[in-house]
């Protein structure tokens, strides 16, 4: 007869036996999902996480499925993260970790994961095996368009007369009603997209342009610009910048510029750099920049700035010293709705005397503007968006006292 213990022990490990035979195969039980569409196996992953959710490779594809189904960035983000706690080895997780990283606009971790991934895995070999130049891209942005009303779309002074001097006599002069403040309504429509390639992640091209439609009596406006950045160390990188504004009432702008950034452990940056600018009918001059934006709170991040013009003549309006400071908050509302807020103050002094006709005074003024932008989902891809502005310039010169407020609302698409 068989001893008792003896005979629960057989009985446990038949149980064991049977359980551990009826825990699918994790390979045969992924390539049956790969056969279902997209939404239905996310489902069933997440269905499957108690079984094997202590796998590298489930993390991994529940994060790749996160992507196919368009979830949120951070919700694939983290799904990468645990596959590669589970196995820092995981060339798949490692990749796409990077290529996310990208798309949320971290260029300093994009770059150095992917190079990372390439120096110890190569290139993944499905790349290697197409000649198709748009696989090996990623892409990301956002193309909007909107309806705005501004109440001084043309940055006119907020007197409708000016003080003046002519050979010491003292007068008023009343302004002609195209340079007085005007209100209207306009339409924009703008786009941005940043490029990388996979092979060479230490590049990373963005590209931006936007076009404002006002009222027949007002000026449009447009701008473009274009950066090149090259990653040439981990967290250290030269741009190379080109923009171009194009003001009806203004006249033109063109740019190009040379910087360097320091990314910091803190997520925050410093830079410095260069700009040579040229004015329509006028002389180029140089402009020297530095920067730094630090987060001084989770949602809260801060930027100082400080510029100067050089070489420029016949101008003083493009010979100034200027000084920033900016602070742009974000919160979560109604746990898909987002408020963005932003102040910026910026104060301006002229390197010579504005004119003779304003008394010989050397000019300088004020900016402070703020900003408060609601976005608000419709689906994964679109969102509605309104923004809310309000910008004021003082200055010891009458015709640069100036005041705008400015509504927008529109839809944004992301890609």
């Amino acid at each position: 007869m068989m001893p008792r213990n003896f005979f629960l022990a057989f009985i446990l490990a038949l149980s064991c036996t049977a359980v551990y035979a009826a825990e699918p195969d994790w390979p045969d039980w992924l390539a049956a999902q790969r056969r279902l569409p997209a939404d239905q196996a996310l489902q069933h992953l997440y269905d499957a996480e108690a079984t094997f959710g202590h796998l590298s490779e489930y993390q991994y594809w529940l994060g790749v499925y996160l992507l196919e189904t368009a979830a949120p960035l951070a919700q694939a983000l983290e799904r990468f993260e645990r596959a590669l706690m589970l196995d820092p080895n995981n060339a798949g997780a490692m990749y796409d970790y990077g290529l996310v990283m990208c798309k949320m606009g971290d260029r300093a971790s994009c770059a150095n994961i992917l190079q990372h991934a390439q120096a110890q895995f190569g290139t993944p070999p499905k790349l290697l095996a197409t000649d198709h130049v748009a696989e090996k891209l990623v892409a990301y942005g956002e193309v909007r368009t909107g309806l705005g009303y501004s109440t001084n779309y043309n940055r006119g002074p907020r007197s409708n007369s000016l003080d003046i001097n002519f050979f010491g006599i003292a007068s008023n002069l009343p302004l002609a009603e195209n340079d007085r403040a005007q209100a209207g309504f306009f339409t924009e429509l703008a786009t941005n997209a940043t490029l990388t390639h996979i092979s060479f992640p230490q590049l990373s091209l963005t590209l931006n342009a936007l076009r404002r439609e006002p009222r027949a009596q007002l000026a449009n406006f447009t701008a473009i610009a274009g950066e090149l950045n090259w990653q040439y160390i981990p967290n250290q990188r030269l741009s190379f910048l080109y923009y171009r504004l194009d003001d009806a009432m203004q006249g033109r702008l063109d740019a190009h510029a040379i910087y360097l950034a320091q990314q910091l452990a803190s997520y925050g940056y410093w830079s410095v750099g260069i700009e040579h600018r040229q004015a329509r009918n006028y002389s180029g001059y140089v402009t020297f920049r530095a920067e730094s934006v630090y987060p001084l709170l989770p949602a809260i991040d801060v930027l100082a700035r400080i510029e100067r013009d050089f070489g420029q003549v016949g101008r003083p309006e493009l010979q100034q010293t200027r000084a920033t400071l900016g602070i742009n908050l974000k919160t979560l509302l109604l746990d898909q709705a987002k408020l963005d807020f932003g102040w910026r103050s910026q104060y301006a002094q002229d390197n010579n005397v504005y004119s003779s006709v304003f008394g010989e005074r050397v000019r300088h003024f004020w900016q402070n503007e703020f900003g408060i932008r609601l976005s608000w989902p419709i689906n994964k891809t679109l969102e509605m968006r309104s923004e809310l502005r309000h910008f004021r310039q003082t200055s010891n010169l009458q015709l640069f006292i100036q005041r705008e407020t400015q509504f927008t609302v529109g839809v944004a698409g992301r890609f």
